[in-house]
């Protein structure tokens, strides 16, 4: 074992039992006071912890952060389009104008608002709209 000036310790593979070590490259090891027995293996990049002699392999970062993340953002167009939904209920129960933009605009979703409002017991307000439109138009 060589122990260089920063305190790092340089022993051969073989020592502390490596699958397939390469003979010609020194595993470096940290100073245990300093960093913990946490080695690299310099031939494969790969990182290893020495436990009481033996080295196991460090587990790998998880998708954990990504997943949350990706959670996290379709959460929020979630809340976002019950927002939205609500709003566009909102002003349509409100304003018979815009009622009668939808209705030439988007006639479908003004199907829809008069479908719920009747599913929930509300009847008249799609008679009530024709009445005060034809009306209008005369």
């Amino acid at each position: 074992m060589d122990t260089d000036h920063y305190g790092i310790i340089r022993i051969q593979p073989q020592t502390i039992g490596l699958a397939n070590p390469r003979k010609d490259v020194p595993i470096r090891l940290s100073n245990h006071k300093v960093g913990g027995g946490i080695c690299r293996n310099t031939s494969g990049g790969q990182l290893t912890r020495v436990v009481s002699g033996k080295s196991t392999k460090m587990a790998p970062k998880t998708m954990e952060p990504v997943a949350r993340k990706i959670f996290k953002g379709v959460l929020f167009l979630e809340v976002l389009g019950v927002f939205a939904a609500y709003g566009l209920y909102y002003r349509m129960n409100t304003s018979r104008d815009f009622r009668c933009t939808m209705s030439k605009r988007f006639p479908s979703v003004l199907e829809v608002y008069y479908k719920s409002n009747e599913w929930a017991g509300n009847y008249g307000i799609r008679e009530a709209d024709q009445d005060v439109w034809s009306t209008s138009q005369e």
